[in-house]
This record gives structure tokens, sequence and C-alpha cells, in this order.
């Protein structure tokens, strides 16, 4: 199994999540190093898989006058020093066809920004690397559109795709998350992320002295989307990091703080322990009836009375009663049996475990019974060897028909 195959497994199985994190873009070689250690000291502290993120190049930028980063060959040496220093894959982000060589000699995944995310000869390009490719879903895209993203990158020979949710346009200026998209995005058939940090971008909406616009955004919400993302159960977070955001030279407004990350991370783990997101819940549309009672009466000695109510779970008796009432459940689970119908059990000998069943139906009304648990009372002080009485509660599964 080759590199890319084995992290992006590695990545698929993660538990509860992986985090792709690390400041928006390389500001120096010096800071880089200094966030890779302290994330990666919390991260593993907390069990959590990560991936260090930051770009070499901000193509996409609201000003020619913003800061866009050291550039490829500059970045690169030094995000290559990050992942020798500290044994960290990187993931890292391509604007052009004609980078993707020479990232996929140092990054272990290869993003694909919003804006481009339909670009089909960069996509395959990315593909062709052998790198795992990350897709971020464009603000103007449908979760839809990711599953034809995603198969590009397939068709071109490369099965390790991932795509990331980063919220949609929401009028001028502004991005809502849509958390319906966290589970469409699944038809993808890969691994989910979320980016936490740039779903909250106000894009353009940052008004400069001396004119001109910035992207604002709003930094307070991360945590709300963080929550949601992890309940819902993606697989994995995209985070922006920094340690003076208000400094920042990109994307200042939407930088998590390196003070809080590992406070956050212990509150989103301990709710991806609880959540039952990762997996799809299946819903049962058959008509639901609270409770029905069935006599059960025996020829001459036996009479119990069982009361039956609807239930998902599958178990069988914890072992208290007679062991000789498993045929209960052989009948009940052969049988359909009309709604509030009586139930004759003759038994031709004391052998219970040869019964006979009559069934008297009195309603055309079925319901399929699953006896899947059972428990025992004395109702009387008469202990004598035939004539004693139990009241037996059984669940059933599935409900009428």
């Amino acid at each position: 199994m080759d590199s890319s195959t084995a992290l992006y497994n590695q990545l698929k199985g993660a538990q509860p999540f992986f985090v792709l994190a690390g400041p928006n873009v390389i500001e120096s070689e010096e800071h880089i190093l200094h966030m890779a250690k302290q994330i990666k000291a919390i991260t593993s502290k907390l069990g959590l898989p990560l991936v260090f993120k930051s770009s070499f190049d901000k193509a996409n930028r609201t000003s020619s006058k913003s800061f866009r980063g050291p550039g490829l060959a500059e970045g690169l040496k030094i995000l290559e020093k990050v992942k020798v220093t500290y044994d960290l894959p990187i993931v890292t982000d391509v604007h052009e066809s004609s980078q993707c060589e020479a990232v996929a000699r140092v990054a272990d995944i290869i993003q694909i920004p919003a804006f481009l995310c339909r670009q089909t000869d960069l996509l395959v390009a990315a593909a062709k690397t052998g790198k795992i490719v990350n897709i971020k879903k464009g603000q103007f895209c449908a979760s839809s559109v990711m599953t034809n993203s995603s198969e590009k990158v397939r068709l071109a020979g490369n099965q390790n795709v991932m795509v990331c949710e980063r919220g949609t346009m929401f009028g001028y200026n502004d991005l809502i998350v849509d958390p319906r998209n966290f589970e469409w995005l699944r038809e993808a058939n890969c691994p989910v992320v979320a980016d936490v940090t740039h779903a909250l971008q106000q894009p353009a909406g940052k008004k400069l002295e001396g004119g001109g616009v910035a992207s604002g955004g709003l930094r307070e919400l991360i945590p709300c989307v963080a929550r949601t993302a992890v309940a819902v159960g993606v697989d994995g977070l995209f985070m922006e990091v920094h340690d003076d955001p208000l400094n920042a030279p990109v994307d200042g407004p939407t930088q998590w703080p390196l003070r809080h990350l590992e406070e956050l991370l212990e509150e989103l783990v301990a709710i991806a322990r609880v959540t039952k997101g990762k997996h799809k819940y299946d819903i049962d549309l058959t008509p639901y009836r609270e409770s029905v009672d069935f006599l059960v009466a025996s020829r001459d000695f036996w009479q119990v009375s069982l009361s039956f109510s609807s239930s998902r779970s599958l178990s069988h008796s914890d072992g208290s009663g007679p062991s000789n009432f498993w045929w209960l459940q052989k009948i009940f689970d052969d049988f359909s049996v009309a709604s509030r119908e009586s139930v004759d059990f003759p038994v031709a000998s004391r052998d219970f475990r040869r019964p006979q069943a009559i069934f008297r139906r009195e309603r055309q009304q079925f319901c399929r019974l699953q006896v899947i648990s059972v428990t025992f009372q004395t109702l009387s002080g008469d202990v004598s060897r035939f004539r004693r009485q139990f009241l037996a509660r059984f669940y059933i599964s599935g409900g009428f028909q």
C-alpha cells in the first residue's frame, strides 16, 4: 500500500475525527515552525490525527495589495521543513495545474480552492499526482456538484478524494452554513470535512480606511459551526489557527486563537463521543400502535397474560424464567396474529416443547410478532407443579402491517 492510500485510510477511519489545521498563509519559517509545534502538541494530547495546513500563495485575494505569501518555491521549502521536523503530513492548496507536480513532492494532501472546485484540468492534474485530493465546495454550488467533482478525480485514476463544506453565499458579503450539506456531501462517497473558519467569512464585507474593501468574518461563531458539524458526524475538521489573529496578514477575522484551540477541541471531542451522527438513522415508517394485549390461555393448567409493545432492539431473555419457554418465541416468530385476538395453546402432554397453536382470528389487521425479551412473575401463591400463573411481557419490533 502506498503512503497516500495509507494516510487516506487512517484519516477515513479516524475516531472521532481528524484535523486539518494551521495558519492561513506562511508568514515566515519561524512562525510556521512555532505554530506546527503548538498545534501538534494539542492534537496529540487529545488523540486527534493532524494534517498541518498553510498556503504558500493566496492567489484569490480581495485586493491586489493584499499579502499573498512567500510563493511556490520558498513556501514548499518551509512546509517541507515542518514535515521533517515534526513528522507531520502537509495539506496546501494549488491554483494552477502547473503547480501540482511540484506541490506533490512535499504535500500529502492537495487542496482545491472553493472557487476552482469545478475546474476539470486542475482536478485531473491534482489527481494524477497520486496524492489525496481535498475539494472545497464552491460557495456558489449545491452539494450535489461535489459528487461530480470527486468523480473527476476518481476517473483520473485516484480514489483518495475528500470533499469539504465551507459555506454558501447568502446574498452579498455573507455566507451561511447549511447543516444539511454535511449529510448530502456523503453522496460523494468519500470523507466529509467541515471548514469551520472560512465558512464564517464575510467576503469583501469590510470597508477600509482610505477606500477599498477586505474580507471580514464572524470568529465568535466558529464554535457554533464546529459543534454543529461534529454533532452531524463529519469525518474531519478544517480550522485556520493563529497565535495573534488581530495581526494576521490574511483572514484574521476568521482565524481561531491558538490559546483557545485545546479548549474548543476538547469540547468537540466530547460532543463527537456521544453523537451518532456518523450512523445513518434507520427510520421505521410502519404504522405505530402503542400496545396490544393478547390473552393466551392454555387448556387445563397454564394461563399466561401477554402484553405486547413496540421495540427496535433485539435481545433474548436474560435467563430468568423456565428454560422450556423457548417455544413461545418460536410460535410468535412463525405466525401472524390478529389484533386483540384470543390464542389457545392446547397441550397434549406435559412436554411444553411440542405445543400446537390454534388461532381464532377476530380481525383482519395483522402484525408480525418477534419475541425478543421475556420476564416472568409469579402471580399467586399456588406453587403446585402445573397450576402456576406467570405474567410474561414480550416486546415486538416492526409494529402493525
